[in-house]
């Protein structure tokens, strides 16, 4: 995974590539955190990925976003980009998971995901 922190937006951009587990999704926040940008809005593309994830741990990874939540320090919204219908499939699930603590969308595009992100928390809904 591959990940950039825009301390100045709020934001990170995330890139999923190859095979990525439960592992390195916590590796990827355990990062996150440890410089500062817990809570930030999130890009999480997963189009170059093919998640080798359980039900269970992506429910796992929602409980643990959930959680984080409380503590941050921006409305913390994350944009799924997703291509194939098993990341959409898996994405929709984490969404729904997270949504009652985190706002959680999916996206074709970085672009159209940029541009939710860049609404204001009321009007982006």
């Amino acid at each position: 995974m591959l990940w950039k922190i825009d301390h100045g937006a709020l934001r990170i951009f995330a890139t999923a590539q190859g095979s990525v587990t439960r592992h390195d999704i916590e590796t990827y926040v355990a990062e996150v955190i440890a410089e500062g940008a817990a809570g930030y809005q999130v890009v999480f593309d997963m189009r170059a990925a093919s998640a080798s994830l359980s039900r269970r741990d992506v429910a796992a990874i929602s409980q643990a976003a959930k959680d984080r939540q409380k503590h941050d320090r921006s409305d913390g919204r994350m944009a799924v980009v997703a291509s194939s219908e098993a990341e959409r499939d898996m994405g929709t699930y984490f969404a729904d998971l997270t949504s009652h603590g985190r706002s959680c969308r999916l996206f074709s595009s970085v672009e159209d995901a940029v541009v939710w992100l860049d609404q204001s928390p009321e009007r982006a809904g």
